[in-house]
């Protein structure tokens, strides 16, 4: 438990009112690097003012390349986000433990996941309890991110906070992208607070999840208006958007920059919020 403290303290993930809050703008290097390689994309990621990223891991753990490359670029890894896995899965269960005890081996400071289950398939009393045991075992810090749409489970508030009830050690990834396309947006999420470790923001039209950038949402797509619907926030804020410029890494570049002052001019006028 004092390792988790220790942690939580080092990354930032600390639910303490800040009498001078200071937001962090970080990237997750998702469709980034997918787009432009790892070294070009760590290098476009840098150059468009990053200094924190959350490393998207790959499928099949192709892109776990960027956490030895990070510091040649000047960035630091705040977490690796995992493959999307069904939670109440036996096998999953067993896939994602050989995953923490790689994540672990490679010193990361914590894992972000998103689990993929329907809501159409029933889960048992037993199905729960076995995931919470497993969350509970775990050696290193775990962040649950909700989901985009209304047929996964774990897209409402409510299911995230049974999970954190049912094991205190978690924190929250909050998309604000998944809670406008899961019809979640006007939740009560209240009883988050405290657990948000991060925010994620990307655009979308309100109805389908599409990581577009910052700004060129619709209607309640809009990140700025989830933004809105937060009492509080933490201080680090994760930007993850697909800009769909191919490989033009200049392109990149710009689009990157673009989504960091998108975020400050929303920001802006919430400074006195801070989880």
């Amino acid at each position: 438990m004092i390792i988790f403290i220790i942690l939580w303290a080092w990354l930032g993930f600390d639910t303490a009112r800040n009498m001078t809050p200071r937001f962090r703008e970080v990237m997750n290097t998702k469709a980034c690097l997918a787009a432009l390689g790892l070294k070009k994309g760590l290098s476009a990621i840098a150059e468009a003012g990053f200094s924190e990223i959350v490393v998207w891991s790959g499928k099949h753990r192709e892109y776990l390349g960027v956490v030895r490359l990070a510091a040649k670029f000047g960035l630091s890894v705040l977490a690796v986000a995992l493959p999307k896995l069904p939670a109440f899965s036996q096998r999953a269960t067993g896939l994602l433990s050989r995953w923490m005890s790689r994540m672990v081996s490679m010193r990361i400071p914590a894992v972000c996941l998103i689990f993929a289950d329907s809501t159409d398939t029933p889960v048992t009393q037993n199905q729960r309890e076995t995931l919470y045991r497993f969350l509970r075992s775990v050696d290193i810090p775990v962040l649950v991110e909700n989901n985009g749409r209304q047929s996964e489970r774990f897209s409402d508030p409510r299911e995230l906070a049974e999970l954190l009830a049912n094991v205190p050690s978690l924190r929250v990834v909050l998309d604000l992208g998944h809670l406008a396309s899961s019809g979640c947006l006007h939740r009560d999420l209240s009883m988050l607070c405290g657990k948000i470790a991060l925010i994620d923001v990307h655009d979308n039209n309100g109805f389908e999840d599409l990581h577009l950038p910052l700004g060129h949402g619709s209607g309640k797509g809009s990140f700025v208006v989830g933004l809105k619907r937060l009492q509080s926030l933490p201080g680090r804020i994760v930007i993850e958007t697909d800009a769909r410029l191919g490989s033009d890494r200049s392109a990149w570049v710009e689009s990157l920059r673009a989504d960091r002052i998108q975020l400050a001019n929303a920001l802006s006028g919430r400074m006195d919020l801070r989880e």
